[in-house]
């Protein structure tokens, strides 16, 4: 591990994880965050296939969720109010009236103990009761895992003492290539996807009609979203912000750049995704080199649909446990 610097007097660290074929993976101690994904090349060295800002002070604010864990709620929860049990709770507005991500704390903003055991990375927490809002102290063990098979393994547990909400997720971007997505192909294994409101929360869900923008069962290039002038994709910043249900079966959905013949495949337990393509990124911060930009990269987040906490709620006697598979091939 290297020290990378101190946020509020804390020391930052940067974990390394490698295999057999030459494919790394790199994990701060603060907020689980992924910062690179390294894939060998034919001529030797490696890519580094998510974003990631040149400056790792921007990590402690972290304001695009740069491959960091997100909870206890992904997404954002309307009015920064829910009922769980007989009580109603309010959690932290952190945009405009409405809770975003687990709000400003929230998982990504935590400090993690990390064990290191051959392949994988095991980091721990403790979400106490009353943080940002929300009740019961939250236990979670996140387990990050490289394979042989090139292969990025999550797996979540969480306990909690008090009946509470737990919808957790990864916002790592992966760009395989390019400076934007526009040339990726997306594949999703979904027949519905929520149109979204004026905050961006979940409005009303819609059967996907073969063949129209958000079919993605046989795959679409994102520049074909990115100038359709759709009314769903405008509502998103003109790409995707959207929750997707996912069909029964794995893969979820793959992410791939033709051209480099990379590929992402992701298998999940989670029964929907949202999928990003990183709309709002600006060119005031440096990433990967370059300043940001808008389909700078493309989320893959598997969760449960946001805004619907009767869904998510956790009692002490149930775990949670969540898993998501990324397979690489370059």
């Amino acid at each position: 591990m290297i020290k990378t610097g101190v946020f509020s007097g804390r020391e930052v660290y940067e974990y390394t994880l490698t295999n057999t074929i030459g494919m790394k993976i790199t994990v701060l101690n603060y907020g689980g965050t992924i910062t690179g994904i390294y894939v060998p090349l034919s001529g030797g060295g490696t890519k580094n296939i998510v974003l990631k800002y040149d400056d790792y002070d921007e990590y402690e604010i972290n304001p695009y969720y740069f491959g960091c864990i997100i909870g206890r709620t992904a997404g954002r929860i309307s009015g920064g109010s829910f009922t769980a049990g007989a009580e109603t709770y309010s959690v932290l507005q952190n945009e405009g009236v409405n809770h975003l991500h687990g709000g400003i704390k929230g998982f990504a903003h935590t400090f993690f103990e990390v064990e290191q055991k051959e392949n994988s990375l095991i980091l721990t927490c403790v979400s106490p009761d009353g943080e940002d809002g929300y009740p019961g102290n939250v236990k979670l063990e996140v387990t990050y895992t490289l394979t042989a098979e090139n292969e990025l393994l999550i797996n979540y547990k969480a306990v909690t003492d008090k009946i509470t909400p737990l919808n957790l997720t990864n916002h790592t971007y992966f760009l395989l290539e390019d400076e934007s997505v526009e040339n990726h192909r997306l594949f999703l294994n979904s027949s519905a996807f929520y149109s979204l409101d004026e905050a961006s929360l979940p409005k009303r869900l819609i059967d996907v009609v073969k063949g129209n923008l958000f079919d993605f069962k046989k795959g679409r290039y994102l520049q074909e979203v990115f100038t359709s002038n759709d009314p769903h994709t405008e509502a998103a910043g003109g790409g995707l912000d959207h929750p997707f249900l996912l069909d029964s079966g794995n893969p979820a959905g793959e992410i791939v750049h033709p051209e480099s013949g990379r590929k992402v495949i992701i298998e999940t337990d989670q029964p929907a995704a949202v999928i990003y393509t990183g709309n709002f990124i600006a060119d005031s911060v440096s990433v990967n080199g370059k300043p940001g930009k808008g389909y700078g990269g493309i989320c893959f987040e598997t969760q449960e649909v946001p805004d619907r906490v009767e869904s998510i709620l956790v009692s002490p006697e149930k775990i949670y446990r969540q898993r998501t598979v990324f397979r690489f091939s370059f």
